[in-house]
């Protein structure tokens, strides 16, 4: 009986040690983990030509009317191994501007997007300040965000501007196991 006793009190403690490690590992884990839950790809200005009659076919699009035709360029959001159930697809306010305080306004929210069906955005990637970003959750309600603007360091407009926050209940939930 003792024996039963001593047992139970050391995988107690190892349980107790494991769960504080834990929440200090959730706690103290750096803001920038990487993330490869979608993948955002840019389709180049001349297969976007052809393209753009065919979109729908494949996936869900969302089209501005307002982006003259020269600036478009049409950017792929797939899920890797997972389904997104909502996507808030914002745009910029440009009053916000001058302020240096710049807001975005959803303009249309899509639903159901899945590796089989994903989103085509057919939109303008301004050189400077991004006119358009789009919004979702990933695991444990974290948020990450994509803003969609033209890389012209490297050139390379895939996965450039995704950025992901988390909070409070986030970080509680991650400690939990809760997704």
């Amino acid at each position: 009986m003792e024996i039963v006793e001593l047992i139970l009190a050391i995988v107690g403690l190892i349980s107790l040690a494991v769960t504080v490690f834990r929440i200090i590992w959730v706690i103290r884990s750096p803001r920038n983990e990487w993330k490869d839950n979608v993948s955002i790809t840019e389709i180049s200005a001349k297969e976007s030509e052809d393209l753009t009659d065919v979109l729908s076919d494949k996936g869900t699009v969302f089209f501005d009317p307002e982006t003259p035709v020269f600036c478009r360029s049409v950017s792929e959001v797939r899920p890797n191994g997972c389904d997104i159930r909502k996507i808030k697809i914002r745009k910029l306010n440009e009053e916000t501007v001058p302020k240096g305080n710049l807001k975005y306004k959803t303009i249309e929210t899509v639903s159901s997007i899945t590796p089989d069906q994903p989103l085509y955005m057919v939109v303008e990637r301004g050189e400077a300040i991004a006119q358009y970003m789009i919004e979702w959750k990933i695991e444990y309600g974290e948020k990450a965000r994509y803003f969609f603007y033209e890389d012209l360091r490297s050139g390379n407009n895939n996965r450039c501007g995704t950025f992901y926050t988390s909070g409070l209940l986030c970080k509680l939930r991650k400690i939990l196991g809760f997704k």
